[in-house]
């Protein structure tokens, strides 16, 4: 028997796509709703003959698919290697995009008495922020296929100990404005397409990001025209640059900048008996690769 609340998960860069990069405890940080699950195609054999029913099946193109939630906090170090293997570059503790030199990375996942291991990990991810609550970020990987070992937890982690700032006091603004908002979510939203090959173990030769198109919603309170032209700025197709700061003390700070924010639509809704706008938000490029910023002060 395994108890569930039993798990910690570590990622570290690896120095060449599909390469093991062994992740030590002082890598393992803390994360919720934990979930590593193999993947494959079922192949039905659908063959005719003189009587009826199936044939068995075949198990092809094996991987693993992972899905956790962080909360943002401390300098990011932790993140750091999730961060570049969903197609992003870190400089001087600043995140951006890039389209070209992708990470990738090795992930290890404690779960009791096993250790479910996958390499050439590739993922994508979204941040939601909440008035009040610690900022997360839920992560979706792929990797490639291997079975669990019988291993226990290993001793020695290291895990941050700051607490998470809670949104609150946030500077946010889109454009000049500064409206009450109650959340904002900003998600990468990579392509992750698996690359097939004869010559590679399980068909899979490994995973990379094809395509991104960042996009997230806020849902702002509304306003009349003169004080925020939500409508026109819809219509008209006008970009805002978003901007957001979370936390009051440096180490444990961090902001997101997105130059060119526009709503591809206007949906009205209920808040507790408040008007207000639910708004998908599309964030394009600037001047390339810039799509999002993410910066730990």
């Amino acid at each position: 028997m395994y108890r569930s609340k039993l798990a910690t998960i570590g990622v570290q860069t690896e120095d060449s796509y599909g390469t093991e990069k062994a992740v030590t405890a002082s890598e393992l940080f803390l994360a919720r709703d934990i979930v590593v699950a193999p993947e494959g195609d079922k192949i039905d054999r659908n063959l005719q003959r003189s009587f009826l029913g199936t044939m068995p099946h075949i198990i092809t193109r094996e991987r693993v698919h992972m899905t956790f939630t962080t909360e943002i906090r401390g300098d990011g170090s932790k993140l750091k290697a999730l961060f570049l293997a969903c197609g992003m570059e870190e400089t001087g503790d600043v995140y951006t995009p890039v389209s070209g030199s992708f990470s990738s990375a090795t992930l290890y996942a404690y779960f009791g008495g096993k250790l479910y291991k996958s390499l050439g990990v590739v993922g994508t991810f979204e941040v939601v922020l909440e008035a009040g609550e610690p900022g997360l970020i839920n992560w979706d990987l792929y990797g490639l296929y291997s079975i669990p070992t019988d291993t226990e937890i290993v001793a020695g982690d290291d895990y941050e100990s700051l607490v998470p700032p809670t949104v609150e006091s946030s500077k946010f603004t889109i454009g000049s404005y500064a409206g009450i908002v109650q959340a904002i979510n900003v998600a990468m939203n990579n392509e992750v397409v698996q690359r097939l090959n004869v010559n590679a173990s399980w068909g899979i030769e490994g995973y990379i990001v094809a395509d991104r198109a960042v996009a997230g919603s806020l849902n702002p309170e509304e306003v009349t025209e003169a004080t925020n032209s939500f409508w026109t700025d819809w219509q008209d197709g006008n970009s805002k640059a978003l901007s957001v700061t979370v936390g009051r003390t440096t180490g444990n700070k961090y902001s997101i900048a997105c130059p060119v924010a526009m709503y591809d639509s206007i949906g009205a809704a209920d808040r507790e008996g408040v008007r207000v706008y639910e708004m998908p938000v599309s964030y394009h490029i600037s001047s390339g690769n810039d799509e999002i910023t993410i910066s730990f002060i």
